[in-house]
Parts: C-alpha cells; structure tokens; sequence
C-alpha cells in the first residue's frame, strides 16, 4: 500500500495536472501475524 502511495505522490509532484485517482489494492486482504509484538532481543537492533 505504501508503494502505491509514494508512487502517485511523486506522479503528482512532477506532474500536478494530473487528476487524483483511485487504487484497489486486493479484494481478499490478509493479516499477516508476527511472532511477537514485543522489543527485540537483547543485541539485536
């Protein structure tokens, strides 16, 4: 989604005539769970 974003950002910043527009991103979007919410582990950052 992030991508998507930047990308029209920038199309728009270089070309502002361009008219707003509009992305559909999935029809089935998926939760995709970590192993922890919690900090990393002591050394690793």
């Amino acid at each position: 989604m992030a991508e998507h974003a930047v990308r029209f950002a920038v199309q728009r910043l270089e070309e502002p005539e361009l008219e707003p527009r509009e992305a559909e991103l999935t029809r089935n979007p998926k939760l995709v769970a970590r192993g922890t919410s919690g900090p990393p582990p002591a050394g690793i950052r």
